[in-house]
C-alpha cells in the first residue's frame, strides 16, 4: 500500500527579497530578489524638485504632463490621423500617450468599426513605426500595450502556455475486494488536461448503526461532485457535468444518480433537496439487484426548483436504486437548461431514517473561493477577511487524518482505469488534474482572439515576448528610448486561474513543505483538522500571488529593462486575481491604476471606481515617483461629460497620491469616419472631436500644473499600516482607513516583502531607503502574517520604532514545531514581556504627540460631511525646500474655514491651479507647532498652499482674504448676438437674442439641436466704477452658468477659458470706453446626435458607431445660461 507521508505544521515560510527559511536548521532562499529603482533616474523620488518649482508650474516638464490612451479601434488607423492625433496632443499640452490597439467598439450594443491591419502584421508595423518616429520628432513620449485588448495572449498562445486551473472527479468505491475502477477525466477546457495525483479518501467503515451508501453520476463538473450529495451539507451540492444551453438533462439525454447500498435495504421514500433554483423538475426512480437491470418504483415531478422533492412509493429492497433525470430547473436558461444541481438525497423507510447526513467526510467551509476555483467576492479590489475564517466543525466529524489517504496516481493506465484492492469501508477516489482556465483575450481587435497565457510560467511569458514582442521592437529602431519609452498590459481580467505545471516545485521552495500531503483540501476535504487546512490553503493562494508578481510582472520588467525600457501595468488587479496587489505593483517603474468618472448607471459606489490609493502606496513604499493611472473611464455616458464634470474626480484621487492621469480615452479616428467619428463603447471620449477640443488646454493646464507639484519631493505620512499577507490582497478607498480612523494624517500601506526588505528605524521613525518616514507602524488583525513578518517587527520595535495592533493569535500559514515556538516566543516578548508592540489603534498613539495632526479645520470648523467624508481633503509632499499642501473641497458648497498645517517656519503661499497665480498668503498665523490660514474655498474648488524658504520675517499677518473676493460692479443686460457654425448644423444667419437663454429650449431646430461652438458678441460701455477699478484693481467677467466650456475675447484679444465653476475670466489690462466683447460657448454633441436621430443618414450632420442617442433622447442643456456680470476686487476689511 502506498501511502502519502503528511507532515503536519512542517517548516514554512513566506516572503520575498533576500528572505531565508529556517527548516531542520538549513538555511533556504526562497524567492526573487526585491525590485530594484526604476529604469530612469527622473523615475525615482527624491527631496529635490526635478526643476525649480515655480519654473516647473510654469512650463511642466513633459513627465508632469497629462498622457491619453490612444485607441487605435480594431486597428482602423491611418498614417494621416496618426500624425494629426499626435500634432494635437502637442498642441494642447500632453506629454505623450499609450498606444492600445483593441475592439470592443460594438460591445453595449453600438456598432462595430472597421477592421485595420491585424495587430503586428507588416501593415500594422508600418502604422507602429510611424507613430513612434512621429513622436520622435514632436518631442512626446509614447507607451505600448503589448497586445491587441488585454489579458496577455493571442492567437498563437498554444494550450501549453495557456491559463490553468484545477480539475478533479471522484468516485466513490466500496471496499473489501479487488476489483477495476473507472476513473472519469476531469472536466477539460479546450481539450487540454494533464494529470497531478490520484488520492483515495476514506470516507466510512461499514458499521451497525449506519448505512454505508456509495454514489456515482455520469457526470460532474469540478468542485461539484457526487460525493456532496451525501455529505451532509447543505451548502455543497452536485452540478452535473454541463455548461451550455440545452446540455442539461433532457428525455433524450437524461442525468443519472446510482446509489449503491451495502447490502440489499427496504426503502418507501426518497427525497432530493436541489440547490434553490436548479434543482431537477422530472424524472424516474429506479431500483435494482444485480447490474444492468433496473425496474421502474415511481415517476416523479418537482412543483419548482427550490423546494424538496418527496418521492414516496411502496417500500421496496434494492441492492442499488438510481434517479433517472429527464429534465431540469433552469432560472438563467428555462427554455434549455444547461445542467441539474443537487445538494443532498436522503433515504428513509417509513419514519427511519436509513442515512446518517454527516458520515461523509467533513469540508472544508468556502474551500472554492479559499482555493481560488472562484473569485472570493466582489470584481473590484474585494475584501478578503473571509478566507482567514476557519469555520465550526462538527466534533464527531470525519476528516482525512494525516496518514490515511493512499496514492494511487501511478496506478492509473492510459484510458483512466487502475486496478485496486481497497481497504474495508467506502473511499473517495479522487482524480486530480489541470486543464486550461478558459481565460481568453478581451476585447481585442479582430485577428487576435486566443489563449491568455499562463501569468504564473515565465516560460510562458517568454515565449509570448519572442514570438510578438522582439519582432515590433526589432522595427521600432531608434525610437526605442526614444518616444517609446514605457511598455504596458492591463488590468486583471482573467477570472480564476489556480494552477501551473510548475506549482509544486515552486510551492515546496516558496514554503519550505511539501504541498502534495495537503492537495486534498484543493477539492474541498478536511485534511488534518479544519485549522491545518485553512492555513495550507492560505498558503497556496500566497504561492499563487507569488508566481505571478513574478512569472508575469518581474519576468515583464525584466525584458523590458534589457531594451532600455520602463513598465507600468495596471498590475494591482482591480478585479479579485490572487495576487498581493502592492507586490504586483511593486515591479512596476511607474505604479498604475485606474479610477473611474461618475455614472448614473455603472459602478455608482466610490469603492467600486476609484483605484488609487494602492498605487500611491505601491509608489511611495517601493520607491516610485509617479502614480498613473487610467482616468475617468465611464459605461454609459457618451460625449456626456464637460471639463467641470471631471475635475472633482481628478481632485478627488490627487488627495488619495495620484499624480499623473492617463485620459481614457482618446480614440483614434480617421478622417472618413466622420465627427465625432469611431469611439470606444466606454468613455470618456477626449479627442480633437470632441466639441471643446480647442478649448481642452486650460483643463489639461491644470491637471499639469498639480500633476508637477504632486510629483515632486517625498509623501508626508504619519501611519504605516503592514495589511498582512492574506491573498488576495489590495488597497482600497483612502477614507476606509484599515488601520482605523486617522482623519488628519497621511498613511500609506505596506505588504511583507517591503516591510521586511525596504523598512529601517532612524531616530525612532520607520524609514524607507528614499528618505520618506512615518510615525508609526499600525499592524493588522492577528493571524493574518507569518514568522518572517514578526522577525521584521521585532527588529523595528528593538530598534526603537513606535508599533500599534493586535496581538496574533496564530501564523497566517502552517509552521514547523520550531518555528512555531519562535513565533510564540515573540509574540510574547512584544505585547506581553518589553510592551513594544501597544494593542491599540494608531490614531490613539498619534494623540499623545504635541501636534496631533498633519492637517484639520480650526476647533469650530465642520471637518466631514454627513458621510464622514472630509470637507475639505488633503495630500502632502515634501521637498528640501518647501511644505507642499494640495486642498480640495469636496462639496458643492463654499467653506470658509481657519486650516491649520503641521509647518510652523516658512511663510504660506497661494498657487492656484486652475489659473496658474501664485501669491503670498495675506493672511496666517505661525505658531510653535502649526501655521494657520484662514480660506475660503468655493465649491469643488482645489489649490495649493505653499510653505517656501526660511523662517517667515512675520509671524503673523492679518492683512486680509488670501483668496480674492469679488464684488459685483454691474450686471450685463445688453442683447447678444450670436453666430452658429453652419457646417454644424447651425443658423447661417447670426441670432439676435435679447436675453440669455438656454439653446435646447429654442424654437429653432438648428439652434436646438446644435452641437459646437457658437460666438456671443456685444458692445459693451463699462460702469464708471468698473473703468475706475481697471486701471488698478482686478476686474472678471463671471459667465454665471456655462453649458458647457467658453472664453472670453475683449477688444479682439484673448482673456482667458472658463472651464469649471465659477466660469470666470480676469481681464487683463484697463478698460476701453467701448469695448467689443466676444464669448465663444461650446457644449457637447449629445443635442445633435439626437437630432441627427430623426434625420435621414443622407442629411445627417453627425457619423458614429455609438448608438446611444435616439430622436426622443432628452436633449442636454447648452450655451451661455447666465447671469453675464462684472466683477470687482472687494476692498479689505480693517
Amino acid at each position: 500500500m502506498d501511502r502519502l507521508f503528511f507532515l503536519a505544521r512542517f517548516g514554512t515560510v513566506l516572503l520575498a527579497g533576500l528572505l531565508t527559511a529556517k527548516n531542520g536548521g538549513a538555511e533556504t532562499a526562497l524567492v526573487e530578489a526585491l525590485p530594484g529603482a526604476p529604469i530612469r533616474p527622473e523615475l525615482a523620488p527624491s527631496l529635490t524638485p526635478v526643476v525649480a518649482l515655480e519654473a516647473g508650474w510654469g512650463n511642466p516638464p513633459t513627465m508632469a504632463r497629462t498622457r491619453c490612451w490612444w485607441w487605435w479601434l480594431n486597428g482602423n488607423v491611418t498614417r494621416a490621423s496618426i500624425t494629426r492625433d499626435l500634432e494635437e496632443m502637442k498642441r494642447q499640452g500632453l506629454g505623450g500617450a499609450n498606444i492600445i490597439d483593441a475592439g470592443g467598439a460594438e460591445q453595449r450594443g453600438n456598432h462595430q468599426v472597421p477592421h485595420g491591419p491585424d495587430f503586428g502584421s507588416p501593415e500594422w508595423r508600418e502604422l507602429f513605426v510611424h507613430a513612434l518616429r512621429e513622436a520622435d520628432r514632436l518631442g512626446l513620449e509614447l507607451g505600448f500595450n503589448i497586445q491587441s485588448g488585454w489579458n496577455l495572449g493571442g492567437p498563437r498562445v498554444p494550450a501549453e502556455d495557456a491559463a490553468k486551473k484545477l480539475t478533479w472527479s471522484e468516485v466513490t468505491v466500496r471496499g473489501g475486494a479487488k476489483q477495476s475502477i473507472s476513473l472519469a477525466q476531469p472536466a477539460a477546457v479546450g481539450g487540454y488536461y494533464r494529470d497531478v495525483a490520484v488520492l483515495a479518501l476514506p470516507i466510512a467503515t461499514e458499521r451497525a448503526d449506519q448505512l454505508a451508501i456509495a454514489v456515482k453520476v455520469d457526470s460532474a463538473q469540478p468542485g461539484h461532485a457526487a460525493s456532496m450529495i451525501l455529505d451532509g451539507n447543505p451548502e455543497t451540492f452536485w452540478v452535473s457535468g454541463s455548461y451550455e444551453r440545452g446540455e442539461g438533462p433532457h428525455v433524450s439525454q437524461p442525468h443519472r444518480v446510482e446509489f449503491d447500498f451495502a447490502a440489499p435495504t427496504e426503502v418507501s421514500r426518497v427525497v432530493i433537496h436541489p440547490r434553490d433554483g436548479y434543482g431537477p423538475k422530472r424524472g424516474w426512480l429506479q431500483a435494482s439487484d444485480r447490474p444492468r437491470h433496473w425496474r421502474l418504483v415511481s415517476q416523479w415531478r418537482a412543483e419548482s426548483g427550490d423546494k424538496p422533492v418527496v418521492i414516496d412509493f411502496e417500500p421496496t429492497a434494492a441492492r442499488r436504486l438510481r434517479l433517472i433525470i429527464a429534465e431540469a430547473f433552469d432560472p438563467r436558461s428555462p427554455a434549455a437548461p444547461r445542467n441539474v444541481q443537487v445538494a443532498e438525497v436522503e433515504f428513509f423507510n417509513g419514519d427511519k431514517a436509513l442515512h446518517r447526513a454527516n458520515s461523509g467526510l467533513a469540508r472544508i467551509e468556502n474551500f472554492r473561493q479559499k482555493a481560488y476555483h472562484d473569485y472570493p467576492g466582489a470584481f473590484t479590489a474585494t475584501k478578503a477577511d473571509h478566507l482567514l475564517r476557519v469555520g465550526e466543525g462538527d466534533p464527531a466529524e470525519r476528516t482525512v487524518a494525516l496518514d490515511e489517504a493512499i496514492n494511487l496516481t501511478d496506478r492509473l493506465d492510459s484510458v483512466g482505469e487502475l486496478d485496486w484492492e481497497a481497504p474495508p469501508g467506502l473511499w473517495a477516489v479522487v482524480r486530480m488534474g489541470y486543464t486550461l482556465a478558459g481565460s481568453r483575450v478581451s476585447t481585442h481587435s479582430e485577428g487576435w482572439d486566443g489563449w491568455a497565457i499562463d501569468y504564473l510560467d515565465r516560460d510562458a511569458f517568454v515565449a509570448y515576448w519572442d514570438d510578438v514582442i522582439e519582432p515590433l521592437l526589432e522595427a521600432a529602431g531608434p525610437s526605442v528610448g526614444n518616444s517609446l519609452r514605457y511598455l504596458h498590459t492591463d488590468s486583471w481580467e482573467l477570472g480564476p486561474v489556480n494552477w501551473t505545471p510548475r506549482l509544486e516545485a515552486e510551492f515546496t521552495k516558496r514554503r519550505g513543505y511539501d504541498p502534495r500531503p495537503y492537495l486534498p483540501a484543493l477539492a474541498g476535504y478536511v485534511v488534518g483538522d479544519r485549522e491545518t487546512s485553512n492555513r495550507f490553503l492560505n498558503d497556496f493562494r500566497r504561492t499563487l500571488a507569488d508566481l505571478i508578481a513574478a512569472g508575469k510582472y518581474a519576468t515583464f520588467r525584466e525584458f523590458a529593462h534589457a531594451k532600455g525600457l520602463g513598465v507600468h501595468p495596471e498590475s494591482g488587479g482591480p478585479h479579485a486575481a490572487p495576487i498581493d496587489a502592492l507586490q504586483c505593483l511593486g515591479r512596476n517603474d511607474i505604479a498604475m491604476g485606474e479610477f473611474w468618472a461618475r455614472s448614473r448607471t455603472h459602478r455608482v459606489n466610490d469603492y467600486e471606481r476609484l483605484f488609487v490609493m494602492q498605487s500611491a502606496s505601491a509608489a511611495h513604499t517601493y520607491g516610485r515617483r509617479v502614480v498613473l493611472a487610467e482616468a475617468f473611464t465611464s459605461i454609459g455616458p457618451q460625449w456626456e461629460e464637460s471639463p467641470a464634470v471631471l475635475k472633482p474626480v481628478f481632485d478627488r484621487v490627487a488627495c488619495e497620491g495620484l499624480n499623473l492621469v492617463m485620459l481614457h480615452t482618446f480614440a483614434a479616428s480617421p478622417e472618413e469616419a466622420g465627427l465625432p467619428g469611431q469611439a470606444y463603447f466606454a468613455g470618456t471620449h477626449v479627442n480633437p472631436n470632441v466639441t471643446w477640443w480647442d478649448k481642452a488646454d486650460a483643463f489639461f493646464g491644470y491637471l499639469n500644473r498639480c500633476q508637477f507639484l504632486l510629483q515632486q519631493g517625498l509623501p508626508v505620512a504619519d501611519v504605516l499600516h503592514f495589511y498582512g499577507e492574506n491573498v488576495p490582497g489590495f488597497v482600497r478607498l483612502k477614507n476606509d482607513f484599515p488601520a482605523g480612523d486617522v482623519t488628519g494624517f497621511g498613511y500609506d500601506v505596506i505588504n511583507a516583502e517591503a516591510l521586511v526588505g525596504r523598512v529601517s528605524v532612524a531616530d525612532g521613525r520607520l524609514v524607507l531607503p528614499e528618505g520618506t518616514s512615518y510615525r508609526v507602524l499600525s499592524l493588522p488583525p492577528g493571524g493574518t502574517y507569518g514568522l518572517a513578518a514578526l522577525r521584521k517587527i521585532a527588529e523595528l520595535a528593538d530598534a526603537g520604532a513606535t508599533i500599534a495592533g493586535p496581538r496574533p493569535e496564530a501564523a497566517i500559514g502552517l509552521l514547523s514545531e520550531v518555528d512555531q515556538r519562535e513565533f510564540d516566543r515573540l509574540v510574547a516578548k512584544l505585547w506581553d514581556d518589553t510592551g513594544a508592540v501597544s494593542d491599540t489603534t494608531p490614531r490613539e498613539v498619534l494623540a499623545e504627540t504635541p501636534a496631533d495632526f498633519d492637517f484639520t479645520l480650526a476647533d469650530g470648523a465642520a471637518k466631514a460631511d454627513e458621510r464622514g467624508d472630509p470637507v475639505l481633503d488633503y495630500f502632502h509632499r515634501r521637498t528640501d525646500g518647501a511644505e507642499v499642501y494640495f486642498l480640495a473641497n469636496r462639496t458643492a458648497e463654499s467653506v470658509t474655514a481657519e486650516c491649520e498645517f503641521r509647518v510652523a517656519d516658512a511663510a504660506p503661499a497661494i498657487w492656484d491651479p486652475v489659473t496658474g497665480d501664485r501669491a503670498a498668503a495675506k493672511s496666517y498665523a505661525i505658531g510653535e507647532q502649526t501655521t494657520r490660514v484662514p480660506l475660503t474655498l468655493a465649491p469643488e474648488q482645489a489649490l495649493f498652499v505653499v510653505f517656501q524658504g526660511d523662517r517667515a520675517e512675520t509671524l503673523s499677518r492679518n492683512d486680509g482674504p488670501n483668496l480674492p473676493v469679488a464684488e459685483l460692479a454691474e450686471e450685463l443686460t445688453m442683447p447678444w448676438s450670436i453666430q452658429f457654425d453652419a457646417k454644424r448644423g447651425g443658423p447661417a444667419e447670426p441670432v439676435a437674442m435679447e436675453t440669455l437663454s438656454d439653446w435646447s429650449q429654442s424654437d429653432d431646430t438648428a439652434v436646438r439641436h446644435y452641437s459646437g461652438t457658437a460666438t456671443y458678441t456685444a458692445e459693451w460701455t463699462p460702469s464708471t466704477k468698473t473703468l475706475k477699478e481697471s486701471e488698478s484693481g482686478r476686474v472678471w467677467i463671471d459667465l454665471g452658468d456655462v453649458k458647457n466650456v467658453a472664453s472670453v475675447r475683449l477688444n479682439g484679444e484673448e482673456q482667458g477659458v472658463a472651464w469649471t465653476p465659477p466660469y470666470r475670466v480676469e481681464l487683463h489690462g484697463p478698460l476701453q470706453a467701448d469695448n467689443h466683447l466676444e464669448i465663444e460657448v461650446v457644449n457637447l454633441w449629445p443635442n445633435r446626435l439626437i437630432g441627427d436621430a430623426a434625420l435621414p443618414e443622407s442629411e445627417r450632420i453627425t457619423r458614429t458607431n455609438i448608438t446611444k442617442f435616439q430622436a426622443d433622447t432628452p436633449l442636454l442643456p447648452s450655451g451661455l445660461l447666465g447671469p453675464v456680470q462684472v466683477l470687482t476686487e472687494a476692498p479689505v476689511a480693517r
